[in-house]
């Protein structure tokens, strides 16, 4: 009897019926949610994948008095100590300083293949802990700015002719490369150079770079989701930089990434 009337409310109460439909309709009741209504609503898509040029970068501060070794690409946004102009000094690192999300890994659905890399070195003009400030690049020809002209030169001399590169994933390296010039940067700042009648006063915008061929990865490296990488410059000891100012320091890879469509 208790299953009659149990019947007969469900059958006549129109509040039962279109609660029971709506939870019909979107796979709500007890026993009908299966693996493929998980698949219809994910806002990844796993077995559908897209492919786009995209660059890894980290950029380091490398300490006037020099340092052994650097590490890249294994303190994600948000942690260690920022490098980038306009920033807070000591703060962590922001976009401007890299785009890696994990620490020394890539994020699950995405893996990586390495084309091109690029070592990056901008000298400074401050020897404060933590703290990079950007060198000037122009001035009027005196005694004060051919000095820094010459510091600005033999930073960038120093640091390239020295150094080993590594990139290492899993438990292995996978490249070695010294010395740094081996992998120049593809983008220069320019340089121009004016004087006035007297010959006397000269304006003038300075620039010492690394100029060669890109350091092409062939064949190219595959890092894969949820592996260990990291990239490294080592030196035997400390190179101190002739300038007494810390420099900038970047390791940029540039190749396609492949990541679940959305």
């Amino acid at each position: 009897m208790k299953r009659f009337l149990q019947f007969l409310v469900e059958l006549f109460d129109p509040v039962y019926r279109w609660h029971f439909s709506f939870m019909a309709r979107h796979g709500l009741i007890l026993g009908q949610i299966g693996l493929d209504d998980f698949s219809q609503g994910r806002v990844v898509n796993p077995g559908v994948s897209e492919a786009i040029r995209w660059s890894l970068y980290d950029h380091i501060l490398y300490p006037q008095a020099g340092i052994t070794r650097l590490d890249f690409f294994q303190l994600p946004m948000g942690q260690g100590i920022t490098t980038a102009l306009g920033a807070v000094v000591g703060a962590p690192k922001l976009l401007q300083d890299t785009n890696l999300q994990l620490q020394g890994q890539l994020p699950r659905f995405m893996d990586f293949r390495v084309e091109l890399i690029e070592v990056y070195m901008i000298p400074g003009s401050s020897g404060a802990a933590s703290t990079f400030t950007a060198a000037p690049i122009a001035g009027v020809h005196a005694a004060p700015i051919v000095a820094a002209d010459v510091a600005f030169f033999n930073d960038v001399f120093t640091f390239y002719q020295s150094g080993l590169f590594r990139l290492f994933a899993t438990d292995k390296d996978y490249l070695r490369e010294a010395p740094l010039y081996r992998l120049p940067p593809t983008v220069h700042f320019g340089a121009v150079a004016e004087q006035d009648g007297s010959g006397t006063n000269t304006s003038f915008a300075h620039n010492m770079g690394v100029f060669g061929k890109p350091y092409f990865v062939s064949p190219p490296i595959t890092l894969v989701s949820n592996q260990n990488f990291n990239a490294s410059l080592e030196w035997p000891a400390p190179v101190p930089l002739p300038s007494t100012f810390n420099a900038r320091v970047g390791v940029v890879l540039t190749g396609t990434l492949k990541r679940a469509s959305q």
